[in-house]
């Protein structure tokens, strides 16, 4: 008798170690939700212990609709506070929260890969590029397969792009480093795609056109229209830099005529450089409101959104105002030439509030009228 009590022991105990502890879930194509203990979070997949077996179900990353629903019950009170103080964007709060929850020993594997990630967003999004950077290496680090590894990739490309002072040749190796084994890591073309037009923005930015060129070339005949008129608009940017004028029309209206609407970082783009080719034709009044017109639609319809870069769109309200600044040196009715001097002094005002402290040598430009 005692023997089969403890073999009843026995095996309880080994059966209860192979039931979930926590009831995490996930929803699935097709809005299914699926719950379980969540034991395994990769780039690729995601391992579910279903409740009450030892059977583990496993879903595919591209599959899993939303984020991970973690059990309330296993969430640290440092990773409780960050989440909410993230979502308040108090963002240097958030970093120790998360940072404390990341490095102690009580936390779940599984949680500290969502704890190390938005540590690194959380200084991010305070402008901490430098202390970011360190954060997603620590991240890709710990994780090599990490269920961010798309976004902490991105993220750390643009941390290197943007630092002070930026670090371009770090930046491509990260991008380097990803594209050679994005293929085993289950890693869409798109994303490498978008990457690389990360580095012929950097390219731009150093003034080396011709390597831009040469990278928005490569990727003119890509399968994903979202990249494929990215590189469009920035081929018309290079040849536009390199005074092609009939060239860059040509490519930025082929981006206006075939991009989606929801493209509005490339439509941005492209509306801005068909502005700046109408006004290589002469600063005639007729002129001078065509390319009003492309700026302003920029300005208006294709605003930045939390990820696009704010060049594009500062550089169409600074040649925006510039225009009416023309505009109205040219007018030769007291009342309009006062109703475009105020519109003027609008978006100049808009400028300086938005975009002065990032575009310092715009500032003064902003005022001036085209053709100086």
């Amino acid at each position: 008798m005692p023997i089969r009590l403890c073999l009843c022991a026995a095996f309880f105990a080994v059966s209860s170690l192979a039931h979930a502890q926590y009831v995490d879930s996930i929803t699935v194509t097709g809005g299914k939700t699926m719950e379980g203990e969540v034991q395994k979070v990769t780039s690729t997949e995601i391992g579910l212990l279903l409740p009450g077996t030892s059977s583990v179900y496993t879903a595919k990353r591209e599959s899993v609709i939303g984020d991970i629903n973690w059990d309330e019950t296993s969430i640290p009170p440092a990773m409780n506070n960050g989440r909410s103080q993230f979502a308040a964007q108090k963002y240097p709060e958030a970093a120790a929260n998360f940072a404390k929850a990341y490095a102690s020993g009580g936390t779940r594997q599984v949680l500290k890969q969502e704890c190390g990630f938005k540590l690194a967003e959380a200084h991010r999004l305070s402008m901490n590029f430098g202390e970011a950077a360190l954060a997603y290496q620590k991240l890709l680090k710990d994780f090599p397969d990490s269920f961010y590894i798309k976004d902490a990739y991105s993220a750390i490309v643009d941390c290197f792009m943007f630092g002070s002072p930026p670090n371009y040749a770090e930046a491509r190796k990260y991008i380097s480093e990803i594209s050679a084994k994005a293929k085993d890591l289950g890693l869409s073309e798109d994303f490498v795609g978008e990457l690389k037009l990360k580095d012929a923005r950097m390219y731009e930015r150093q003034g080396q056109g011709a390597s831009a060129l040469g990278v928005y070339n490569g990727l003119l005949n890509h399968k994903t229209p979202r990249v494929q008129w990215a590189a469009y608009a920035g081929l018309g940017t290079c040849q536009l830099g390199a005074k092609e004028f009939d060239k860059a029309k040509a490519s930025f209206q082929k981006v206006i005529d075939n991009a989606d609407r929801s493209h509005s970082a490339t439509l941005g783009r492209a509306y801005n450089g068909l502005g700046e080719c109408i006004l290589t034709g002469g600063l005639a009044a007729e002129n001078v409101k065509e390319a009003l017109y492309c700026f302003l639609r920029t300005v208006t319809l294709y605003q930045p959104s939390g990820t696009d870069l704010i060049d594009d769109h500062a550089k169409a309200m600074m040649m925006a105002a510039r225009c009416f600044h023309t505009l109205s040196n040219l007018e030769a009715a007291q009342e309009q030439k006062d109703k475009l001097a105020g519109e003027f002094q609008k978006l100049a005002g808009r400028f300086n509030d938005m975009y002065g402290g990032d575009f310092p040598n715009w500032v003064k430009a902003v005022k001036e009228p085209l053709g100086k």
